[in-house]
């Protein structure tokens, strides 16, 4: 399967490539480098997983230390487990320490995948700078079928 789409035909009225069949092309150039396109893969599910674990801290500060609200089924367990026990002041100092800690994780992931994606995204412009010429070609007669300029126009 090709990934050069440049080898269509010439002809005056023959449509240009489509927008889907870009995307195509694209997506094949990105699964060639499956191994970078598995770190931005996972990345962003850490991620992910780091923004339903942020909230958690302060719900247990609001709940149980500022509240009234005791803890209950596995809550409670992992921190009767804890040193302190669930006392409102260990559980300040564990909420605390909680909150830091996804705050520090959650920016570590963020650097990780904001890395992971700059690399990914240079690869797959020198891929398609391999064969510019036929993308340029492409990409020129997708912005004439969908009139954007795609460079200084003449006055007239």
């Amino acid at each position: 399967m090709s990934t050069d789409l440049s080898n269509r035909p010439s002809e005056v009225g023959a449509r240009p490539p489509g927008v889907l069949a870009i995307c195509r092309t694209f997506a094949l150039f990105s699964f060639r480098r499956w191994r970078p396109l598995v770190g931005v893969g996972a990345t962003t599910v850490a991620e992910a997983a780091l923004n339903i674990v942020k909230p958690w801290p302060i719900a247990i500060l609001v709940d149980s230390v500022l509240g009234d609200h005791p803890l209950s089924g596995w809550r409670e367990s992992l921190f009767a487990a804890l040193p302190g026990g669930t006392s409102q002041a260990a559980l300040l100092n564990w909420v605390v320490f909680a909150a830091v800690l996804v705050f520090a994780l959650d920016w570590a992931v963020s650097l990780l995948g904001d890395y992971t994606r700059i690399g990914f995204g240079q690869r797959l412009v020198y891929d398609v700078a391999e064969r510019r010429n036929g993308f340029a070609k492409q990409l020129a007669a997708l912005a004439i079928r969908f009139e954007i300029p795609h460079g200084p126009q003449p006055r007239a």
